[in-house]
């Protein structure tokens, strides 16, 4: 499937660098887009699956949940005064079908879950229950105002 998806965005791009009298180059070039996210998220989604890591850390008054790909990634950091209810869990449900999608592909959610000013944030991709359970008996000394929730 992946040499089919290259051997088109080859031709796309060749047909937008040297059209024909009759080539479509609105829609080449709105393909060749199409075509470029989706071998940017194949990409994501390779590294992720191959290097990824989730890395937790509680430091300076803030909870801090990094997905790390070889060194790189975002940081999402929770200061310990508004994380409430950490918690082991399974599957978070959610009305958004993205959201579900990438739980899926192991590339959101988790089974450690928390309150955090209203909404529940997740890490723990691909943890066990009795994995996400010792998640929370580790981070719980360092969360006081947290509820040990089984």
């Amino acid at each position: 499937m992946a040499r089919v998806l290259d051997f088109g965005g080859i031709m796309a791009m060749k047909w937008l660098f040297h059209p024909g009298p009759s080539t479509p180059r609105a829609f080449i070039s709105f393909w060749l887009v199409g075509w470029l996210l989706g071998e940017v998220w194949t990409t994501y989604w390779w590294f992720w699956t191959a290097f990824g890591k989730e890395i937790v850390t509680i430091r300076e008054g803030a909870l801090s949940i990094k997905r790390d790909i070889l060194g790189y990634g975002r940081i999402r950091s929770f200061p310990i005064g508004s994380v409430s209810n950490l918690r082991a869990s399974g599957f978070f449900p959610s009305n958004s079908y993205w959201d579900n999608y990438l739980v899926q592909l192991k590339l959101a959610g988790g089974t450690v879950g928390f309150d955090f000013q209203g909404q529940v944030k997740k890490f723990g991709i691909q943890l066990t229950e009795r994995e996400a359970q010792e998640v929370v008996r580790d981070l719980n000394p360092y969360l006081p105002d947290c509820d040990l929730s089984p």
